[in-house]
């Protein structure tokens, strides 16, 4: 399977259970949204209003996701 691509080196990973999307932050200040079910269909977030987004951290119980640096 292959996923979006990121410019630089991966920070942040987690995969959704409910969903089957994987969720992914790197130091090129984007967030990608890849689902497994269709790798085609996969969404960019431009996260520069972080100074570097390093971290992603999964809330499986209340699906939610947090990014932060």
């Amino acid at each position: 399977i292959s996923i979006g691509e990121h410019k630089n080196e991966i920070t942040g990973l987690g995969l959704n259970k409910h969903n089957g999307c994987v969720y992914s932050i790197s130091k090129d200040k984007e967030l990608l949204v890849t689902c497994i079910n269709n790798p085609a269909k996969f969404w960019k977030k431009d996260s520069k209003f972080m100074e570097t987004p390093t971290e992603l951290l999964m809330d499986h119980k209340n699906k939610r996701f947090f990014v932060g640096d």
